[in-house]
C-alpha cells in the first residue's frame, strides 16, 4: 500500500525483496518436500499472503511472483468455490476471506 498510495519506492523495493524471501522458501519445500506437503502446510493460517503476492505481481509483472501468490491459493478451498458447491462450514475466515477476494 504503501507504494501504490503514496509512490514510495523503498516500499516497493522491500516488497520485492520479501516476496524473494518467501519464494525461496517456498522453492525449497517444493524441491524437498513436494506440492502434496506444500498444500498441506496451508491448512493454518498463513496470513493474506496470496492478496499481497498476487498485488505485488501485478505491478512488478514478474512470473515468478505470480508463481509464488499461485502456491498460496488453496484448491482445496476455491476448486469448491467454482463449481458453488458450499464447503465453508468450520473455515477459519481470516485465512480464505483474502484468497476469495
Amino acid at each position: 500500500d504503501q507504494y501504490t498510495i503514496a509512490g514510495s519506492s523503498l516500499a516497493l523495493q522491500l516488497a520485492i525483496g520479501l516476496a524473494a524471501y518467501v519464494g525461496g522458501r517456498l522453492e525449497r519445500v517444493l524441491s524437498t518436500s513436494g506440492l502434496t506437503h506444500h498444500w498441506a502446510t496451508l491448512n493454518m493460517e498463513y496470513g493474506g499472503m496470496n492478496d499481497v503476492l498476487w498485488q505485488l505481481a501485478a505491478i512488478t509483472g514478474r512470473p515468478e511472483h505470480r508463481r509464488w501468490a499461485s502456491l498460496f491459493d488453496k484448491p482445496c478451498f476455491l476448486s469448491p468455490q467454482a463449481t458453488h458447491e458450499d464447503r465453508l462450514s468450520k473455515m477459519h475466515a481470516n485465512t480464505h476471506v483474502p484468497i476469495a477476494i
